[in-house]
């Protein structure tokens, strides 16, 4: 959840100038606090009784209650919003992410607004069926490549049992 879809939210809800920073640096804080996580567990290790345990696993629960706190503060997708019907309010969202006095007039918002209708649309013309998808019948979109690339890098991270010396 935390590496798949925070990032596409961010990006979406973030602007154009900044959106690969804050990618990175949600991925930055991600590693950060896997380490910290480590290091903590490696300290604990050397305490006696159930705090070795216990408090790392615990101390999880700090972060976990300020993201939970602060999810109702947290805008909708402008484009979730959009492609699903509610250009009303996906347009609210572009002029509070936009900031600095714009209004839903604006042509700004008015073209962002456009620019993703116009993705959505393009999308779902294009779509083939989860069938054609897994059956290589989607022409020349090179979606099927993606599809096992994808997969295929998913697939050896498991292989290689990393999650078995991480957690």
């Amino acid at each position: 959840m935390n590496t798949a879809t925070a990032p596409v939210w961010q990006s979406e809800t973030s602007k154009p100038s900044l959106r690969g920073k804050l990618v990175v640096f949600g991925m930055i804080m991600n590693i950060a606090g896997f380490s910290l996580s480590n290091w903590m567990t490696y300290g604990f290790s050397f305490l006696q009784g159930s705090i070795a345990w216990r408090f790392p696993i615990a101390f999880q629960l700090v972060f976990s209650i300020v993201l939970l706190s602060t999810i109702p503060w947290l805008p909708e997708s402008p484009r979730w919003l959009l492609a699903h019907g509610h250009e009303a309010e996906g347009v609210r969202v572009l002029v509070a992410l936009e900031g600095e006095g714009v209004t839903a007039k604006d042509d700004v918002i008015i073209d962002h607004t456009e620019e993703i209708l116009a993705a959505v649309r393009a999308e779902k013309d294009s779509a083939p069926t989860w069938g054609d998808l897994l059956r290589g019948r989607t022409g020349r979109t090179g979606m099927v490549q993606r599809l096992v690339l994808g997969a295929g890098t998913q697939w050896m991270q498991q292989l290689v049992g990393i999650n078995v010396t991480s957690y």
